[in-house]
């Protein structure tokens, strides 16, 4: 063999060592890289899947995943899910509304039964008044729901005391606040846990109405014609009341003119 093609065949032998040697590193460094965060979207909806030891609070709970659950019992927790506002005397709303129901649902059951044993799952819903963000997972036949931010509005963890909070979760029967164990209990008012055998609210009243209806005696059947007018006056007072509070709130700098005007809207979408 010439010095020549001793010369070329240890070149080529040097360039099969140098591509192996770069498929060995690009095989190690495609292992050494984290899978991308799972991820369900929709128009208005995104779901991910995160690593609970990424949180503190839930890396301590032992995980149900992946949980069994249908869409109808998805349905019903979404539309049992209540808050209310601190610095504003005001009724119990629902987070979230039934346009946002059909996608959410439906994502929220796909993930729960999904979900890897060390995942648990965000999610961030686009809303007319702002975004609403939170997280889920289920946890011994129970789900969590631990919401961040609603309608734009976000919930301040580091709040001790009750007027440094905007708003906080309203439980229903089946439902309760989850317990922080540091030195003493303490609820955290943005963290409910929830029982899967709720009746939805527009049941519960449904409910209510019958047992009244057969409570009611047969002498009382015939209401008077003033009864409409009277429902509607004390409509309007307990408006006049709320927009008062609001008007309140404003002048002593409690909240800003933004504020003002989004909360005075949600009022009289209520009422009217």
């Amino acid at each position: 063999m010439t010095i020549q093609n001793k010369v070329s065949t240890g070149n080529t032998l040097g360039k099969i060592i140098y591509l192996l040697a770069g498929v060995a590193l690009f095989v190690s460094g495609c292992v050494g890289i984290p899978d991308k965060t799972r991820q369900l979207k929709t128009k208005d909806v995104t779901l991910e899947y995160h690593d609970k030891q990424n949180d503190r609070d839930i890396d301590s709970i032992d995980l149900q995943h992946p949980f069994s659950i249908s869409q109808e019992t998805v349905e019903t927790q979404i539309m049992s899910i209540f808050y209310e506002h601190m610095a504003l005397v005001s009724d119990k709303e629902n987070v979230f509304n039934k346009v946002q129901l059909p996608n959410l649902s439906r994502l929220l059951t796909k993930a729960l039964n999904h979900a890897k044993p060390n995942q648990f799952i965000s999610f961030e819903v686009k809303g007319d008044g702002g975004n609403t963000t939170g997280d889920l997972f289920a946890a011994n036949g129970k789900l969590h729901w631990r919401l961040n931010r609603i309608n734009g509005e976000g919930f301040t963890r580091k709040a001790w005391a009750r007027n440094e909070q905007r708003w906080r979760l309203a439980p229903r029967p089946g439902q309760k606040f989850y317990v922080k164990k540091l030195l003493m209990e303490r609820e955290i008012h943005n963290w409910i846990i929830s029982s899967l055998d709720l009746q939805t609210p527009r049941s519960a009243k449904s409910k209510k109405r019958r047992i009244k209806s057969r409570q009611k005696p047969s002498t009382q059947q015939a209401a008077p014609s003033r009864a409409p007018a009277s429902t509607s006056r004390a409509k309007e007072l307990e408006l006049e009341r709320k927009l008062g509070i609001l008007n309140g709130l404003k002048s002593k700098g409690l909240i800003d003119n933004d504020e003002f005007e989004r909360r005075r809207k949600a009022l009289l979408d209520q009422y009217f």
